[in-house]
């Protein structure tokens, strides 16, 4: 029988990417990879430079406990979401799988192998995406997720989000 990792490649539909482990692949095409989180300085100049020059359209925004705003290219909840946190670095990437038992497989898989965890599994407020972060070798965290919600732009109302997570997420 096929594997689903031979059913991913196939699916991809150009013999690419092969996952090293049996999975159900990657929620990407049209949605690409996921979504890339920025701390920057300031929130102003970062937002101004992505909606305006790039035109990426805002999905929410947070004022407390810190600043934070989300904005998507396409029907994912957000491509990059932007953190003011006075520097300049990547603070974690998303990618984004075809089934939750993926994340949890690899959430155990993390744990036995002694992987560095940043967050634990829990689930976010704004794209429902439930998830985990693990810290990689070169210092910022990748949030392995499942499930997140797409907008529509003639029907999403940008808002301001009061909590991060509905549950879970505990920093590790």
């Amino acid at each position: 029988p096929r594997s689903h990792a031979a059913d991913a490649a196939a699916d991809n539909g150009d013999g690419g990417f092969t996952p090293g482990r049996d999975i159900s692949g990657f929620k990407t095409g049209a949605l690409g990879l996921g979504h890339v989180v920025l701390m920057v300085p300031e929130m102003e100049p970062a937002v101004r430079f992505y909606q305006d020059v790039l035109g990426f359209r805002l999905s929410d925004y947070m004022t407390a406990p810190f600043k934070a705003t989300f904005l998507h290219t396409n029907p994912r909840h957000h491509s990059l979401a932007l953190l003011e946190v006075g520097v300049s670095a990547l603070h974690h990437f998303m990618v984004e799988l075809n089934d939750v038992d993926d994340v949890g497989r690899g959430y155990d898989l993390v744990q036995a192998e002694g992987i560095p965890g940043a967050r634990t599994l829990g689930r976010h407020t704004n794209d429902r995406m439930i998830s985990f972060y693990a810290r990689t070798p070169s210092g910022f965290e990748v949030e392995y997720g499942w499930g997140g919600h797409l907008v529509d732009d003639d029907s999403w109302e940008p808002g301001e989000l009061t909590a991060v997570s509905s549950w879970g997420h505990v920093p590790a």
